[in-house]
């Protein structure tokens, strides 16, 4: 899971970005390790000589049993894949929404502004004009979505997703539509 190969614009963390980089962080201590730290929010790069296991990684499997590990790694690499493609063929994606939920996702999956454009807000939000915390990804007005209709969206009011999906596309939002939890899925 050594991304420090990717393009700047699709790096989800590396040694520069990174909260912190585990130096083999892809064996029988680091990977639980590399976990632990995700999920309470850190962006963790991980730097490892075994390219088998930073295969089995990237390909969303642990690479041994390890009780809990493959729920975690499954769920952050499927969103990683399905904005990578985006991002890959020159997309744009915005966040939809900025509930404090989503600044602990964005934090927790390493989403930065090289990765989100802007989050929409809707009219007359205190949000708009900022930034989401811990990023440098600006909060929008709804509006600006509709007009520049961006390759992909991500619903960070996941818990309302399937509800906010046809409002947004009765507005006119033509582009994908993603919810990041509690699996990632196109809608």
């Amino acid at each position: 899971m050594n991304i420090a190969d990717r393009p700047a614009a699709l790096r989800m963390a590396t040694v520069k970005t990174a909260d912190l980089t585990v130096v083999g962080g892809a064996g029988h201590v680091g990977i639980p390790l590399v976990l632990s730290f995700a999920a309470k929010g850190l962006t963790v790069n991980i730097n490892d000589i075994n390219e088998q296991t930073l295969a089995t990684l990237k390909s969303g499997r642990v690479p041994f049993i390890e009780n809990d590990a493959q729920p975690l790694l499954t769920k952050e690499l499927r969103l990683h894949a399905l904005i990578r493609d985006v991002k890959e063929k020159g997309g744009r994606i915005v966040g939809i929404s900025a509930p404090s939920r989503a600044s602990t996702l964005v934090n927790y999956v390493g989403l930065d502004e090289a990765i989100i454009d802007y989050v929409c807000e809707i009219e007359g939000s205190l949000k708009i004009g900022k930034c989401m915390p811990g990023t440098l990804i600006p909060v929008v007005e709804e509006s600006r979505m509709f007009v520049d209709q961006p390759e992909c969206a991500i619903i960070f009011s996941w818990h309302i997703a399937d509800e906010l999906a046809p409002k947004l596309r009765a507005k006119g939002y033509k582009g994908l539509l993603v919810t990041p939890l509690p699996v990632p899925r196109v809608l």
